[in-house]
């Protein structure tokens, strides 16, 4: 780290905007300043190793939060590409942490996710556990963010590390429109799961979700 960069007074004025009540923009209306914080965290050496300072562990979510609660057309030019690679605790990238964020609306999400995709950054890419942003969209049921995402080419065949693919999870939620717009961006409906070795058909009838089954079969006929 730099010798003049006090990291404790960083991590300081990142919790000062993180835990505010007041609007972020009032904290830092000017962008300079927020560029500052950027490059003093992307000037600090072994960045991705900082996991065990707790501080830092939604210090992306803020970056995020930050861009689409003020002037984002503008706040975003701050970021670079070399940003893109950096994932905080969970392993989460910049497009999980805003495909999660459930107080940012979405036309906001997708200007943001436009400017992250010019930038560099890997729609499919997969965190600890193999999920892709797209199945975290699946398993809350976003609609409006699985079809921007499959829009935008995310792929719908990507199992996490136990073999569910986000086909499977539609069917285990009887998520009907989801999984009608899956299949309809390539969904494979006979995949079948590594760890337990079911299919979508097997997963309909353990949950007993006839209407979903019926909507695979139809769908698998085509």
């Amino acid at each position: 780290m730099r010798d003049d960069i006090v990291f404790e007074e960083l991590i300081e004025q990142i919790d000062l905007i993180l835990n505010s009540s007041k609007p972020l923009p009032y904290h830092m209306k000017d962008e300079r300043k927020l560029a500052e914080v950027l490059k003093h965290l992307q000037e600090i050496p072994e960045y991705d190793n900082l996991k065990q300072f707790e501080p830092l562990f939604d210090v992306e979510s803020f970056l995020i939060h930050f861009l689409v609660s003020a002037d984002y057309t503008d706040l975003l030019k701050i970021i670079d590409r070399s940003t893109m690679k950096f994932k905080h605790i969970d392993d989460y990238t910049h497009l999980m942490a805003l495909v999660v964020n459930p107080n940012i609306p979405f036309f906001e999400k997708t200007v943001v996710v436009d400017r992250m995709l010019e930038m560099g950054e890997g729609i499919d890419v997969v965190n600890a556990n193999g999920e892709t942003a797209l199945m975290m969209a699946v398993k809350r049921n976003n609609r409006k963010m699985i079809e921007y995402l499959l829009e935008k080419g995310a792929s719908p065949n990507i199992p996490d590390d136990m073999g569910i693919t986000p086909l499977m999870v539609a069917t285990f939620n009887n998520q009907l429109y989801n999984i009608a717009l899956l299949h309809y961006y390539g969904a494979f409906i006979g995949d079948v799961c590594a760890e337990y070795e079911f299919d979508a058909f097997d997963i309909a009838d353990i949950t007993q979700n006839s209407t979903a089954k019926e909507l695979l079969m139809d769908l698998a006929q085509q």
